[in-house]
């Protein structure tokens, strides 16, 4: 087997902390002289894909070979995009940064268990995960249009502007997000904005504030605003906001944001493709992304990577689905 460590390095606060992980791997890999590794610094988005797909190319059907996403949400999302297509590849995600969510899927406060070299190099174990397709791009953890979508976009802004202060104090990073949104609450153009919404060959098209295509239930550091989604269960999980007064989603966003449906402004679907309109263009977030469209179909592809985990983790249901 191949191992490729793919590390982001604006995933770290100083140059060090890089230096302390590429030694974690050098040392590893210093004792286990058998084994086949490659630690690559990606230089900028969607850098990493193009190499991974060289590399996946390079080692034929023969070999299998294990990515290692170092870093966020970000470069996990690059790593995906490198190997989806590949049966002989794994796919490993080792968290830093700011933003790791697609692994709150296995549960909170799992994240050391992944950053453990050794044994996410030595484990066997691997979960055929599904994930979302849409425009040529596969996403393991969530898409979103709409308020939350645009929330993201001024999040960045802030992130930007306020960096030297997340640096220092991570924690903040969760209180952008929630900044952004309420920000973005005032805009009534999109809390009111009609979409044709097809779930699975039945209508829903209506005013909606915001609308989430979720495979895994967490995003945005601390939020996990659809807890029935299960990446490995065959569907998808859409949440439909339904339009309404500005005061009435300040006071139901934060619950909202952690899970608690506010009754009658929110409907549940679990599908495997959905198609969405919209005369006004839409702002897509695709795991972190940012995409611009007027007319989206998004689709579920079961099984589509092996996604290594540790300990005997699995990915854990929030809460059950009902209609």
């Amino acid at each position: 087997m191949q191992h490729i460590f793919v590390i982001n390095p604006k995933s770290f606060v100083k140059k060090a902390d890089i230096d302390a992980v590429i030694s974690q791997i050098n040392s590893f890999f210093d004792a286990h002289t058998e084994l086949d590794y490659t630690i690559y610094l990606s230089a900028f988005p969607r850098d990493a894909t193009a190499v991974i797909r060289k590399r996946m190319k390079e080692a034929g059907k023969g070999q299998a070979v294990r990515v290692y996403a170092v870093g966020g949400d970000g470069i996990l999302f690059d790593c995906l995009n490198g190997v989806v297509g590949f049966p002989n590849a794994e796919l490993a995600s080792i968290p830093y940064g700011k933003s790791n969510d697609f692994l709150r899927a296995f549960g909170e406060g799992k994240y050391e268990f992944f950053r453990n070299i050794s044994r996410m190099v030595e484990e066997k174990e691997t979960i055929p995960t599904d994930l979302l397709y849409y425009g040529n791009n596969y996403a393991i953890n969530t898409s979103s249009v709409g308020l939350e979508s645009i929330a993201i976009i001024k999040c960045y802004g802030l992130n930007q502007k306020y960096r030297r202060y997340l640096n220092k104090f991570p924690f903040l990073y969760n209180f952008m997000v929630l900044l952004a949104g309420i920000i973005s609450l005032f805009d009534q153009k999109l809390v009111h904005q009609y979409y044709e919404i097809n779930i699975d060959g039945d209508d829903y098209s209506g005013n909606y504030a915001t609308i989430n295509i979720a495979n895994g239930p967490c995003y945005g550091g601390s939020m996990c605003a659809v807890p029935t989604a299960v990446p490995d269960d065959g569907f998808m999980d859409i949440q439909l906001f339904k339009s309404t007064g500005t005061i009435k989603m300040l006071t139901v966003l934060h619950p909202y944001l952690h899970g608690k449906q506010p009754k009658n402004l929110v409907v549940l679907k679990r599908a495997k493709k959905v198609s969405i309109r919209s005369a006004a263009p839409l702002m897509i977030q695709l795991d972190g992304e940012i995409l611009i469209d007027t007319n989206i179909t998004m689709e579920l592809v079961p099984r589509a990577v092996k996604i290594v985990t540790v300990n005997g983790l699995r990915y854990q249901a929030r809460a059950n689905y009902s209609e």
